[in-house]
């Protein structure tokens, strides 16, 4: 389980803000040409994040820096509850955004219903497609859906083993046993897909030199065992 070059596991090849950008890179070449005059800093995209705010390490942060590293000209409105995520869609397009972004599938319905509202608005989901009020997937040509493609890991070795362990629980202590206990048995990584054992889980990888993957947001700065994060 030690790295072959001795040292313990240390940066990601390649962190999730990196993958957002492209992906807005793409959604904002869908748009077409920018609207805004010759030589100006670039399109204006808007941002509306969910219920978690600008809080770090979360999609909305990683979706403005990506949007950045684009070259927009970036607005964030944050969401404190789901009940703010329509008004702040409408606010987005009140600005004349030239993309607006919604940053979760808990916010596919306001972004449905907003997007039948304003058919010359462009909208970017991430995540998820757009839905009604019922919940039916909605075939709009003025949202583009940023869709992840999830591959097991047997796709890329097929002779790879794993075993689960299910908890609920937030005790560091608890689930750094956890992941003790799967090292023990000759665990080579180990991969937290909950958030809620997350720390202590990790903290487990780390203390053997073994690997880790995070999961949901990027958790590279939990720990240098960390080499990625599926999102």
């Amino acid at each position: 389980m030690e790295p072959a070059n001795g040292a313990r596991p240390g940066s990601r090849p390649g962190a999730p803000w990196r993958v957002v950008a492209l992906v807005l890179t793409l959604a904002l070449a869908a748009c077409g040409p920018s609207t805004e005059p010759s030589g100006s800093a670039g399109m204006r995209v808007c941002i509306a994040t969910n219920a978690d705010g600008l809080a770090p390490h979360t999609f909305n942060q990683l979706a403005a820096t990506g949007a950045r590293s684009a070259g927009a000209q970036v607005q964030v409105i944050a969401s404190h509850t789901a009940s703010d995520y329509l008004a702040n869609i409408q606010r987005c397009i009140a600005n004349h955004s030239a993309l607006v972004v919604a940053i979760s599938p808990d916010m596919s319905t306001a972004v449905g219903n907003a997007a039948k509202l304003h058919p010359g608005q462009r909208f970017a989901l991430v995540d998820a497609m757009p839905v009604d009020d019922s919940g039916q997937s909605l075939d709009l040509d003025n949202v583009s859906s940023l869709l992840f493609k999830a591959q097991g890991a047997r796709s890329v070795n097929p002779g790879l083993t794993w075993k689960i362990t299910y908890s609920d629980s937030q005790d560091t202590a608890f689930c750094k046993q956890l992941g003790i206990t799967q090292i023990s048995a000759g665990a080579d990584i180990l991969f937290e897909v909950t958030g809620r054992c997350a720390s202590g889980y990790i903290d487990a990888a780390y203390d053997a030199s073994a690997y880790a993957i995070g999961s949901d947001n990027d958790e590279a700065y939990l720990s240098p065992a960390v080499i990625t994060s599926a999102l």
